[in-house]
């Protein structure tokens, strides 16, 4: 098996992990819509997504270091969460 191979089965696990934790962050994100729901809390919260938002870039900047290859832009992050976010609104209020 070539290098490439190699890491392309990473990326390929790796890409595994993340359907895994993007379904286990849906399906809890619909539990959250039911309760909103019992509760009668409008599904949009624009003070969570921004705190959502700000906890990611602070979780990217601790994780940042000189030793980093890659520094994930803040935009990227931020619009990547917006459309995970919207994604779990969509779940929420089709349920």
């Amino acid at each position: 098996m070539s290098q490439l191979d190699k890491l392309r089965m990473n990326i390929n696990e790796i890409d595994n992990q993340i359907i895994e934790l993007l379904i286990e962050r849906m399906e809890t994100s619909v539990k959250v819509g039911e309760y909103k729901k019992e509760k009668g809390i409008k599904v949009l919260d624009s003070k969570r997504e921004k705190e959502v938002i700000d906890r990611i870039l602070e979780i990217k900047n601790k994780k940042i270091s000189s030793k980093n290859k890659i520094n994930l832009d803040d935009k990227f992050l931020e619009n990547l969460w917006i459309l995970i976010m919207n994604y779990s609104k969509g779940l929420q209020l089709n349920d």
